[in-house]
């Protein structure tokens, strides 16, 4: 009961942050959507160990790894150096799997300047990558260094539901080996998320 407690409290810790972005480009939708047939951004797949349910970038058909229900992705899948650049689809895993970042979360590139946004063919905010997350998916990162950056011109849509929310957590958390006094399990407490503007 504490730990669905401690996720819905971190589900509206993260709704008051993604709030204060302005509007850069992050996008909360409370309605009830079902996406988990949408195959045409990765392979949502199923639970039977022939299948790897996890996500994957098209473009170099790097895929994270399946264990143990969860979905482990290392810096060749991203990271600060490595940075989404398509679009991507984090679907919920059954039996309470998550999809866990070894580093940093970045979705979309970081421009300097809006003549450097205009020449990437970004003419307006929400025309960059676009990351989406199902109803019910479970994010994790392996420490307190990793965080999540939406740049500019990106786009991150979260539609939890309140039978099916998005959690935001560490690996310690999903793999039940966080102490019952341990903070700051990823994202270093206050820069775990920003919007660059």
């Amino acid at each position: 009961m504490k730990r669905v407690q401690n996720k819905l409290l971190m589900a509206a810790a993260i709704t008051a942050l993604l709030a204060g972005c302005d509007g850069g480009g992050v996008s909360i939708e409370p309605e009830t959507v079902d996406n988990s047939v949408d195959n045409s951004i990765t392979n949502p797949g199923g639970d039977s160990s022939d299948e790897n349910p996890c996500a994957t970038i098209e473009s170099s058909s790097v895929q994270g790894e399946y264990s143990d229900s969860n979905c482990y992705y290392t810096a060749d899948f991203v990271s600060a150096a490595n940075p989404l650049t398509e679009d991507l689809y984090l679907a919920a895993l059954d039996n309470y799997g998550a999809h866990i970042f070894s580093g940093s979360l970045f979705v979309g590139e970081s421009y300097s300047s809006d003549s450097d946004l205009t020449a990437a063919g970004i003419s307006e905010g929400g025309d960059g990558v676009k990351l989406e997350i199902q109803a019910g998916a479970t994010i994790a990162f392996k420490d307190n260094s990793a965080f999540m950056v939406v740049n500019r011109g990106s786009q991150v849509f979260a539609r939890g539901t309140e039978t099916s929310p998005i959690t935001f957590t560490s690996e310690t958390d999903v793999l039940g080996t966080v102490g019952p006094e341990d903070v700051s399990q990823w994202g270093d407490g206050y820069k775990w998320l920003w919007c660059n503007q």
